[in-house]
């Protein structure tokens, strides 16, 4: 939603927005006033001291997001983190402004922002889990020679990887499931050795 589309409001509504009041005190208007001044948040159409619903759910992303540790360096990554928060807020900023409406319309209003959350959760955890842990390069070795094997896979466990003493080889330990060419699954404990780049199997544990 873009400054244009989104509904135009004073600083005092704004403020019962940020602050999620019913009543803002003179500092809290004030306050809001001052980001209006500062440019910390976008003035509306109109420009003064109005802002709009879009442009406040831009302020608490970046208030929100300048609290977080990085996600990841990647440009790509980073730009979803910061969308899912605005999305997020947009839904916080749209309940916040019909309090006063039916309870019925309320309900409908939770249900998409709980579902936005949800959303914003999932996206986070994948974000997290491939910046905490990222592939190794023997993992992504193995990952790649085993889908070329076996095709679509589904991995449940990466054990680290194992440098062999004395030789220039290491050892990695997966369990995952494949399907056999009649479509029967099949889980299985193996292990690789990877050497020079090249991946080869050492011990297999197939179990149905």
């Amino acid at each position: 939603m873009d400054d244009h589309s989104s509904p135009e409001l004073s600083a005092d509504e704004a403020a019962r927005i940020i602050y999620n009041t019913h009543r803002p005190t003179p500092q809290q208007v004030g306050q809001v006033r001052l980001r209006l001044v500062r440019g910390h948040l976008k003035s509306g159409p109109s420009g003064g001291t109005t802002t709009t619903a879009a442009a406040i759910a831009e302020y608490m992303t970046t208030v929100q997001v300048a609290k977080q540790p990085k996600p990841c360096d990647s440009g790509e990554l980073s730009g979803l983190y910061r969308d899912l928060f605005r999305d997020y807020f947009m839904a916080v900023v749209t309940r916040r402004r019909i309090g006063n409406r039916s309870p019925l319309f309320l309900h409908a209003v939770l249900a998409g922002q709980i579902a936005t959350l949800a959303t914003v959760l999932i996206a986070l955890a994948l974000i997290v889990r491939s910046t905490i842990n990222p592939e190794s390069p023997e993992q992504k070795l193995v990952r790649a020679w085993i889908e070329q094997q076996h095709g679509s896979v589904t991995f449940h466990v990466w054990f680290p990887p194992f440098p062999l003493e004395g030789q220039a080889a290491t050892q990695l330990r997966v369990q995952f499931t494949y399907r056999t060419s009649n479509r029967k699954s099949i889980r299985t404990d193996r292990t690789y050795q990877i050497s020079h780049g090249q991946v080869s199997e050492v011990t297999d544990d197939d179990s149905d």
